[in-house]
């Protein structure tokens, strides 16, 4: 997509942030939009936004550093803005996983891989990892995830929620769909966890 800001690309005439944000809303207490650039038309959809506090975009684990850093709640629940037909029971689906396994990070396993993006984590254990991580230069997600015996929530068959928009092609694709990926037809969750985006 070039340098555009993925955020406030249309699908079928409303930006991405609009999608994720009401898909996520019924699942959440709260939410937090991390962005670099275009902070003021953020902050116009009524959320509050954090920059990334590491000079430089240095990807998604400096974003993820800056969300935890910037909430006081237990758990956040991560998603990304370009992946917009994620499922209505993924913070619930997420919270089980992680409490089943007593573990700091859970993960979408949507049968074949991991879904890296789409996550639920204990602020403080996750925080200090993620600090020391970028302070060794890592920044891969995946690796990160990974390495921190990350409980697996089953989204089997699943994976086509997970699709995110990396080409104007993606793009064309989801607008084409019909049905409940793009209708919103998400039903109450009652995993209230605050989230980081």
């Amino acid at each position: 997509m070039g340098s555009t800001d993925k955020g406030w690309v249309s699908l079928k005439d409303r930006p991405l942030i609009q999608w994720v944000c009401d898909r996520l809303s019924p699942q959440v207490a709260d939410l937090v939009i991390n962005a670099n650039q275009n902070r003021a038309r953020y902050e116009a959809l009524g959320f509050s936004v954090v920059e990334d506090t590491l000079p430089g975009y240095q990807g998604p684990l400096a974003g993820l550093a800056t969300g935890l850093a910037a909430l006081e709640t237990e758990l956040v629940l991560a998603v990304p803005v370009d992946a917009p037909v994620f499922p209505a029971d993924l913070g619930q689906r997420l919270l089980e996983a992680l409490v089943g396994a007593q573990a700091d990070v859970a993960v979408v396993h949507d049968g074949e891989r991991i879904q890296p993006t789409f996550l639920l984590l204990r602020r403080v254990p996750c925080l200090l990892r993620l600090q020391s991580a970028l302070a060794a230069g890592e920044h891969g997600l995946g690796r990160w995830v990974m390495a921190q015996s990350a409980a697996f929530a089953d989204f089997a068959g699943r994976s086509r929620e997970f699709s995110n928009v990396n080409y104007p092609e993606d793009l064309v694709a989801l607008a084409s769909c019909s049905g409940g990926a793009l209708d919103n037809d998400s039903t109450e969750v009652e995993s209230h966890v605050p989230w980081f985006l």
